[in-house]
């Protein structure tokens, strides 16, 4: 960061009474301050002095703060003097090295946030601890991604949907520096910047706020140091959107095959999506899997939608060679990943990371299985739909659930959708309970030791407490019973579904 006298007299302002030799500073870039002592001065460097010990010849072309106003005339000295109305020149001293300091450790934070999270949201947050303004950082469908409002309680959506009103904020056009606009509607002023890659606009911050807070040079200056930040976050992250023919073609017949409803007359035919394909690489029967992202109640995370898809896209390291494709769906994201290009990493390597950035973002992921067909992606997002839905219920403190896990529990709660319980479970279990209920016995519960020890009759006897040739008995009269031989593999499966299929539905069958 390129700390000048400007952005230190912003800071000291708030402490002391400041006042300036001129109006505009030549601003040359400082090292960190230095107590004058009656050396000689050195460019570069902004030393703090006490007003009575400066002299009109030493100060040519130096950068001087001073404690209180020098007794000769400075307006015409070719110096930045900034004279603050403090009488003790070394408290003077530690304000302007802690505001140096926490200037460059301001400089710093957004440096991590933009190049080590690649998190927006952060980055904003950092931004306005140094500026007075509130920050929307929308992209190019003027949606925001991210926002670090003053005032948390405004309507932000609706402020930044008049401001774009504003011919300055609304422009898409490529600018050097952030544009000035003023709205007297709203009573606030400030900034627009647009992001550009590979001249394609993408997006825009606005730097807004009351228009009875005044915004200078310095203001401007640091506005220009967060804009780079997230102009080489915005690069980073972005690399993997580029707006090619090919990519937009294969998001496209993602669209056309997770969402074909939402297209209307506007579905990609076959060719068309194998066209597609081809030209980013992809293969109909290459190995896919895919994420599913639900925004369920996080309402921020369908405004940042977008840009998770783009630092998944980075973050996968195979982003260069697209491997991988992001789809903001009606009610979540869906990222496919295309396991059959080549890699850096395997995605198990990758796992951690990408359960950090859930995490980043207070959300959650369900896995589909491997799919080998990309005309059948729907159904793998079914797969992942259900991963999610099942795996939050039976492990809630999980951040990514696989379909492979849980395709067990998918088969059971699907088995009464179409039919009642009763009449898919084997008839054995209520027989059991019935004759338990009447008999004051435990055959049901002897049936389901029995099962879940494998058919170990010495482990389940030795945890009901009954002698093993007591166990037995009871096992040849729960067979006797319900007509049943529990030497057939079918028949021992259909009852341990069964038994299954009532535990997930709540009900306890002994």
């Amino acid at each position: 960061m390129t700390i000048t006298l400007s952005i230190l007299a912003e800071k000291l302002k708030n402490v002391y009474p400041c006042k300036q030799n001129k109006e505009i500073y030549i601003d040359r870039p400082l090292s960190s301050p230095l107590l004058y002592g009656g050396s000689r001065m050195i460019q570069g460097r902004v030393y703090v002095a006490a007003a009575e010990d400066l002299r009109p010849e030493m100060l040519y072309g130096m950068t001087v703060i001073c404690a209180g106003e020098p007794s000769f005339d400075t307006t015409g000295i070719s110096c930045d003097l900034l004279m603050a109305d403090a009488l003790d020149v070394f408290s003077l001293f530690n304000q302007v090295q802690g505001a140096f300091f926490a200037l460059m450790n301001w400089d710093s934070r957004l440096n991590d946030a933009a190049t080590d999270q690649m998190d927006i949201q952060t980055l904003l947050d950092v931004a306005r601890q140094e500026l007075p303004f509130s920050f929307y950082f929308l992209n190019k469908n003027y949606n925001i991604l991210a926002s670090s409002p003053t005032e948390p309680e405004l309507d932000e959506e609706q402020i930044v949907s008049q401001l774009l009103n504003d011919e300055a904020v609304g422009s898409q056009a490529m600018t050097e520096v952030p544009r000035y606009f003023s709205d007297a509607g709203l009573d606030v002023h400030g900034y627009s910047c647009n992001f550009y890659y590979a001249d394609d606009y993408r997006g825009k911050l606005l730097a807004v706020c009351p228009r009875e807070t005044p915004v200078g040079k310095a203001h401007l200056a640091m506005l220009e140091i967060v804009y780079d930040y997230l102009e080489r976050m915005y690069r980073l992250y972005s690399i993997s959107s580029l707006s090619t023919p090919g990519y937009k073609m294969l998001r496209q017949s993602l669209r056309t095959i997770l969402e074909p409803e939402r297209l209307g007359a506007r579905i990609l035919d076959r060719e068309q999506i194998m066209t597609a394909l081809s030209e980013t690489l992809w293969k109909v029967n290459d190995a896919y899997e895919l994420y599913y992202i639900p925004f369920g109640d996080n309402l921020s995370l369908s405004s940042r939608s977008e840009y998770l898809i783009t630092l998944l896209e980075n973050r996968w390291s195979m982003s260069k060679i697209g491997s991988s494709r992001g789809l903001v769906l009606e009610g979540g994201i869906a990222w496919v990943v295309n396991t059959s290009r080549p890699s850096e990493i395997t995605f198990q390597e990758f796992r951690p990371e990408f359960e950090e950035i859930l995490s980043s973002f207070r959300t959650k992921a369900g896995a589909s299985a491997l799919c080998t067909d990309f005309f059948s992606l729907s159904f793998y997002l079914e797969q992942a739909s259900a991963a999610i839905r099942l795996g939050s219920r039976i492990h809630p403190d999980k951040q990514l659930y696989m379909f492979s896990e849980y395709s067990l529990d998918y088969t059971i709660s699907n088995a009464t959708v179409n039919f009642k319980m009763e009449d898919v479970i084997h008839p054995c279990i209520p027989t059991l309970m019935n004759y338990d209920r009447e008999n004051n016995t435990e055959f049901c519960k002897t049936l389901r030791m029995y099962i879940r020890c494998q058919y170990n009759v010495l482990k389940a006897s030795s945890l009901l407490y009954v002698h093993r040739s007591t166990f037995s008995v009871r096992i040849k009269r729960i067979e006797s019973l319900c007509g049943i031989d529990l030497e057939d593999e079918r028949t021992r499966l259909h009852i341990l579904i069964s038994f299954y299929i009532m535990e997930a539905n709540g009900k306890q069958p002994y």
